[in-house]
């Protein structure tokens, strides 16, 4: 269980982070607040904690290559 709600919360932070990235392109229902630069790096942060402490070592390899692509 924690495994998935270590990938769910590493998920909405990256989706938090495209919000921020298409926001200067005017795409996207409304502009970014400061809850949206909270919400990024704090819930892809503890998502990938959550992930990796509660995963086995292959999931753990995996899930790092590729979370830091999506973040690239």
């Amino acid at each position: 269980m924690i495994v998935f709600t270590g990938a769910l919360l590493l998920v909405l932070g990256l989706a938090s982070g495209v919000f921020l990235v298409l926001a200067p392109f005017s795409i996207g229902p409304a502009a970014p607040g400061v809850t949206t630069w909270i919400l990024f790096p704090g819930l892809t942060i503890v998502g990938y904690i959550l992930l990796a402490a509660s995963a086995r070592m292959a999931i753990i390899s995996v899930a790092s290559q590729l979370a830091g692509a999506l973040l690239l």
